[in-house]
């Protein structure tokens, strides 16, 4: 997590100060995620860090399941799974799907 918040920072600190993209960037203009790493080659990257940090939570969710399954009812583990399941196919869909490419569905 910490190491996507660096990349995602430098990226965004190289596009303000060196690419030259979003013009002057300050506390009024400040680009968002999808901006900065929309562009290539940077989005494929932000799609490769995504699948892993979802597989990274997916892998979490599973080790949470095996240790609320002592004491929370089934149900509600259950869908605490669910939940974590939609969440890892979630986050790597805006990388997939960002604003430059299809903005329909972003």
């Amino acid at each position: 997590m910490v190491m996507m918040i660096t990349i995602i920072s430098y990226v965004g600190y190289l596009a303000c100060t060196q690419w030259g993209y979003y013009g002057k960037c300050g506390v009024d203009n400040i680009p968002d995620i999808s901006q900065v790493m929309g562009d290539p080659p940077v989005n494929k990257l932000y799609a490769i860090m995504l699948t892993i940090y979802s597989a990274t939570k997916l892998a979490e969710a599973r080790a949470y399941y095996n240790r609320l399954s002592t004491f929370v009812s089934p149900l509600f583990n259950a869908f605490l799974f669910g939940a974590a399941v939609i969440a890892m196919f979630s986050g790597p869909a805006i990388g997939y799907y960002d604003c430059f490419f299809d903005l329909y569905h972003h």
